[in-house]
This record gives structure tokens, sequence and C-alpha cells, in this order.
């Protein structure tokens, strides 16, 4: 594969440059933008969704969603709850200015975001084995998941129970 997804990450001999692309949003005829990923990521955390996130942005010419802007925007884990008790859809709110989203906790609703995006591509990113997969599960995700978090942590705890409700 020397396509310009596997030059970018590194699989490729030449050197990537990010191809001509579509503008990030349609516009709506109230003069709105409108949700349009062009990519969308279904491999769980743990798959190279960090190098990915970088790649797609180089790729799509926009931001990717990652689970880092869950981090940077505190606000966004109200909706995601909302999400995850079935309470919103409201995809279009959550990925307003993206062009591509990868890991959690989009990568849990990949059919959802595909429906409201229909021309974008799914993409399925995975480790060599389910073995590898858990072995950095167990080493990263899961002891923050499970430990106690210290006072100066508490934020965290919205966040780790949104994340802890979609695995349910």
């Amino acid at each position: 594969p020397h396509g310009p997804l596997s030059a970018a990450v590194g699989g490729g001999r030449r050197r990537a440059r990010p191809p001509a692309t579509l503008p990030a949003f349609a516009g709506t005829s109230t003069g709105e933008r409108a949700m349009q990923l062009k990519v969308i990521g279904a491999g769980l955390g743990r798959t190279g969704t960090a190098s990915l996130k970088a790649a797609l942005e180089q790729l799509t010419g926009g931001p990717c969603y990652h689970m880092f802007e869950v981090f940077e925007h505190q606000e966004l884990v109200a909706v995601w709850q909302a999400v995850v008790r079935g309470e919103s859809n409201d995809w279009g709110a959550l990925m307003a200015g993206y062009t591509a989203s990868v890991d959690w906790p989009a990568a849990a609703y990949w059919p959802e975001l595909s429906a409201a995006n229909p021309d974008a591509v799914v993409l399925l990113s995975s480790r060599a084995t389910a073995e590898k997969w858990w072995a950095s599960m167990e080493k990263t995700i899961i002891p923050i998941l499970t430990m106690e978090l210290p006072p100066e942590a508490e934020s965290m705890g919205p966040h780790r129970a949104m994340v802890i409700d979609i695995f349910d």
C-alpha cells in the first residue's frame, strides 16, 4: 500500500502532499454551515488513532475529532452523556467544524456518523492482534478508568463516567 494515507503515516516511500479537498462544510439554504465529515474512524483507542488524527488533518485540510477534544472541551462531556443515554443525536453540534473523526467517543457511534455523512469514508484501524490491543489497553486506559481519582483530578469524573457508559 503506497497511497496518500500510507505515505502520511510512514508506510510509503514518497512524501505525502495533502490532496486538493472539497470545503469541509456544505452551505445550507439559510447560510448555516452543515457538518460534513470526510472520514469516520471506526477503530478503538490504542489502534494508532493519535497518528491517524495527525494524518487525517493533513489529508482533509481540517481538524479531526479525537478523545483529545473532549479533554480540551469539558462542556462536551454532558453532550456525549446525552448521546450515550439516547437523549440526543445532534451529530452536527458535536462534529461542527471537523472534517474527520477517530477514537472514542465518536468511534463508538460510527454507524450513526456514517448515516449522517453518507459520502464519508469509514476507516477501521486495528492492532496486529486482539491480545496486543488488550495489552496496550491494560497498560494505559484501563488503569485510568478503574483507579480512584485523586482530588486534583476530580474534574475527570464525568469524563470517565461517560467513557464507561459507552462500554456498557
